[in-house]
């Protein structure tokens, strides 16, 4: 959020009552979390998903992210995703796990949305 120079992003996790009930509204498994879900706006009724819903909130974002965005977008959705799995199911092992803490970011808290 912090690349966010509108300051309009709104983020949810995904097991989150609030992400779950986008989950639902949108028939998407509730039971799956290793998906970026991007929605132009919480009525939205096609959700970008996986590296669609990254090169999505690089071109929201803009600045160097549309350009990322854009280079991205050059390579076949089936090569981006399978590299973006890669990437889900390992990141762990290399970054470590962080636990997401909303009271950690006190000046973004009306853009989490948990409940």
């Amino acid at each position: 959020m912090r690349y966010d120079s509108v300051g309009t992003l709104r983020v949810s996790r995904l097991q989150s009552p609030a992400g779950q009930a986008q989950l639902r509204r949108l028939g998407l498994p509730t039971d799956v979390f290793d998906s970026l879900v991007f929605l132009t706006s919480p009525t939205a009724v096609t959700p970008s998903l996986k590296t669609d819903g990254v090169i999505q909130l690089g071109e929201y974002l803009g600045g160097g992210w549309r350009h990322v965005a854009a280079v991205l977008a050059l390579f076949p959705r089936a090569v981006r995703d399978f590299f973006y799995r890669i990437v889900a199911k390992t990141r762990h092992m290399v970054m470590g796990r962080v636990e997401f803490n909303p009271a950690d970011y006190p000046q973004w808290a009306h853009r989490i949305v948990e409940d």
